[in-house]
This record gives structure tokens, C-alpha cells and sequence, in this order.
């Protein structure tokens, strides 16, 4: 192009390879080769963001899993039957952390020689991570063959836990050395680098194992908290709370061990005894008295539970409408389209699905709009603090009982004491109630 007797030149080149060819070095070198899973560099770089992003009430964990005597296998057999193994290993170890826990999963990565970095974050995060470390242990603990030959293969693990001004390369270097001490104390078992977490997660594992023991026993029974109208004070159902029924039971502490069971997968066997036993319950009261039983995700999806479910209401056809199962709000952040289809199909066989603990969490209200939703259930932080001169309590539970009217949905407030409390849910609209003050949980229906 000529202007005043200059030339101008454009050249244009096609940079689509150049660009390509940079992402895929980029993410080579976060990525391993053999597993194609996130690699040690990645494992860091995530841990650093997540350390500066973790809530005040959350600790971010660490575990190492180290495959036991992989130089063995690499010297008896060859190289490529331990890469096998480790490949293998690697799988077992998705299968238990895909297994474990309702919230955001944990991040694993391919650490160096033998090892996997497993990351995440709880509010109890030494006795999830001992929890998370023993099924690991278990899925990887299944035989396999490698170079036609038949292996159990065993991992330990170390676990460390972060502190206020951890970092990640700190805490990578304490579970690696947490991992030396459990292959040096015998292997195929974990190890913290911390023993006050380690006493902490020892106690929530022995808690485990009293509700795998009372499971066993059928120590477990659901007890009947009345639900009244709260300007007539008539009772209209209940709800059944899973306790410990055995006179000599540790477990007495619903706080305690309802954690532990979710953690560990072991509330979906809750949730099914808790079923069969309100089911005959159920039959036994006058219509239209109505149970609700609390109900995990985990549950939710389980098609041996869902069966069951559904088994009971072909059965017992009169029994519909009847049954409420309560999910935590925040349980609705993990909303699957598994979950909404289980959900739809449960509803039109004529069970009602409330939202339980309603406030506590952080979940969106558009899943009040997606999930069938009959009701809402006021957590009783809220109701404690109706009388305690903060007026903020008082509003949100003026703007929730709002919220259900205008969608078209039961309300139900929990935790009610006192009639100063009662008198305040009244004015404001809310048109359930349950709590000491209208009766505590009890073996058997109060009627």
C-alpha cells in the first residue's frame, strides 16, 4: 500500500500450531504421563490456591499414598508390570474417593516413584482424612493380576493436616514424612505428622466402628418427635430421629456420630433401617398423621433404597401422601440430574420432599424451583435467637416464611421451647412447629 511514497507490507501467518503446541508443553508439564492425572507440580500449585481461599471453619488435608513394594514387582517382573500396578492403584484410589463424602471432591494427583497426593478440605478435616485413608486402603486391598501373576497390593499413607500459616510445600513434606513412618511401622496403614490429629481422627475411626457394631446388633431405632399446628397446638405427624436404643450405647450424641456415618458411607444403612421401621409405623397410625425421615444424598441416589421405597408405597398404596423425607439444604449444592430424576419419580408415587435445616446453608434458591420441594423446615439456630433481642434472626425467619408462601410450601420451625417463641412464629406466619415445648423424642408415637 503507497502513501506519500511509503510502502506498507502486511504479512499474516498462521500461529494455530505455534499456540496449540504451547497449551500442550503447559499442560505437560502439569500433567503425568502415565496416569494422566494432575502431577506433583499441579498437586502443589492447587493446595497453594486452596490454602489461600479455605473458610475459617475449614482445615485442607494432605494425604500421601504410597504403593507398597513396588521395587519388587519392578525388579521380579519388569518396569511395565509396575507401571501397571500403579495405574491399577490409581484407579482404586478414584473408586474410594468418589466413594466417600457429599461435598467437593478431593483433588489427586500423581506424586513422584510410587505415590499419589490426595487433597481436600472439612471442617473436620483429621478424621476425614483417616476416614478417607482407610477406604483407600480397603478399595486398593482387592487382587489383582500383574505379568499373569496374582497380587493383593497394600498402600500406606501419611496425612498431613494444615495449621494458620502452613503452606504447601510444607505440608507436602510433613505427610511425606508421616508416609516413611507408616511403611517403617509395618505398612498398609497411615500415619500422621501430627499426634493431636492423630488422636483426633483415632476417635472418630473408634466411632465408626460403634456404628458398624450397633448396626450389627440392631442397636439403632428411630425415636417419634411430635409436629404440631402451631396455632392449635393438634398434632399432624412426626419426625423420626435415628438414636442409639441400647441402654449401654456410647453413641448417645447424634452430633457425634451422624458425621462419622456420612463420612464414612455408613448412613445409608441408617437411613434403610430407619425406612423399614417407619414404614410399620406408619401403618400402625391413624390417616393423615404423617412421618418425615431425614435423608442423605448419598441415599437419595441409592437405587437399593429407592427400591425399597417404592416397594413400600406399591405395597401400601394408602400409605401415600404420608411419608416426608427431609433433605439438608446443604445437601441441595450437590443436586445431580440423577438426583432430580429420583427425586420426580419419588413425588409422583406420592412422597413429599421438604428442605431441612433451611437457612444453615449456602445452596441456591433455584433448586426450590428445580426439585419438587413441599416444604421448608426453619433450623432451630433461628428459632433460639427469636427471643434474644437480635432482631436479625427474627427477620430472616420473617423473610423464609415469606419465601414458602409465595412458592406454595409447607412451613415447619424446629427447635421450639418456649411460648414466647411459638407466639412469635404464629405472627409471623409459620404454620408448623416441632420442639421440646410440644414434646421430645420418644421410642414410640405420643399421641
Amino acid at each position: 500500500v503507497a502513501s506519500d511514497g511509503v510502502w506498507e507490507i502486511l504479512a499474516i501467518r498462521d500461529i494455530q500450531r505455534e499456540v496449540e503446541a504451547r497449551e500442550e508443553v503447559s499442560r505437560m508439564a502439569l500433567q503425568d504421563p502415565l496416569t494422566s492425572r494432575p502431577n506433583a507440580a499441579a498437586a502443589v500449585e492447587h493446595l497453594t490456591e486452596c490454602l489461600g481461599a479455605a473458610p475459617d471453619d475449614t482445615r485442607e488435608a494432605v494425604l500421601i499414598v504410597g504403593i507398597d513394594g513396588l521395587r519388587t514387582v519392578n525388579e521380579a517382573w519388569s518396569l511395565s508390570a509396575g507401571d501397571r500396578l500403579i495405574v491399577e492403584v490409581g484407579v482404586r484410589v478414584d473408586d474410594a474417593v468418589t466413594a466417600g463424602g457429599n461435598g467437593p471432591a478431593p483433588f489427586v494427583a500423581r506424586g513422584p516413584g510410587d505415590e499419589f497426593i490426595v487433597e481436600f478440605s472439612s471442617r473436620d478435616a483429621a478424621g476425614d482424612a483417616a476416614l478417607l485413608a482407610d477406604s483407600i486402603r480397603d478399595s486398593v486391598r482387592r487382587p489383582l493380576r500383574v505379568a499373569d501373576q496374582a497380587l493383593v497390593p497394600t498402600v500406606s499413607i501419611g496425612i498431613a493436616v494444615a495449621e494458620d500459616t502452613t503452606t504447601a510445600s510444607a505440608m507436602l513434606r510433613d505427610a511425606a514424612a508421616a508416609l516413611q513412618r507408616a511403611k517403617a511401622n509395618g505398612r498398609d496403614r497411615h500415619e500422621f505428622s501430627d499426634t493431636g490429629a492423630a488422636d483426633r481422627a483415632q476417635e472418630r475411626l473408634r466411632v465408626a466402628s460403634l456404628i458398624r457394631e450397633g448396626l450389627r446388633d440392631d442397636s439403632f431405632a428411630p425415636w417419634y418427635q411430635p409436629i404440631v399446628a402451631l396455632r392449635s397446638g393438634r398434632i399432624v405427624g412426626y419426625e423420626a430421629l435415628i438414636r442409639c436404643s441400647r441402654p449401654d450405647c456410647e453413641l448417645t450424641s447424634p452430633d457425634v456420630y451422624l458425621p462419622v456415618a456420612e463420612a464414612t458411607g455408613l448412613v445409608a444403612d441408617l437411613d434403610r433401617l430407619v425406612l423399614r421401621q417407619v414404614g410399620r409405623t406408619l401403618l400402625e397410625l391413624p390417616a393423615p398423621l404423617t412421618i418425615a425421615v431425614n435423608l442423605s444424598p448419598r441415599t437419595l441416589v441409592d437405587p437399593s433404597y429407592t427400591d425399597e421405597l417404592v416397594a413400600f408405597l406399591d405395597e401400601y398404596p394408602a400409605m401415600r401422601g404420608r411419608l416426608i423425607l427431609e433433605v439438608t439444604e446443604t445437601a441441595l449444592m450437590t443436586v445431580t440430574d440423577d438426583v432430580l430424576a429420583v427425586a420426580a419419580d419419588l413425588v409422583a408415587r406420592g412422597v413429599e420432599l421438604y428442605a431441612d435445616d433451611f437457612g444453615t446453608g449456602y445452596s441456591s434458591i433455584t433448586h426450590l424451583r428445580d426439585l419438587p420441594i413441599a416444604g421448608l423446615k426453619l433450623d432451630r439456630s433461628f428459632t433460639a435467637e427469636l427471643t434474644s433481642g437480635d432482631g436479625t434472626s427474627e427477620r430472616l425467619s420473617r423473610a423464609m416464611i415469606g419465601l414458602a408462601e409465595g412458592m406454595g410450601l409447607d412451613s415447619v420451625a424446629e427447635g421450639v421451647e418456649t411460648r414466647e417463641q411459638a407466639a412469635i412464629l404464629i405472627a409471623q406466619g409459620w404454620r408448623h412447629a416441632q420442639g421440646w415445648l410440644y414434646g421430645r423424642p420418644a421410642p414410640h408415637p405420643v399421641q
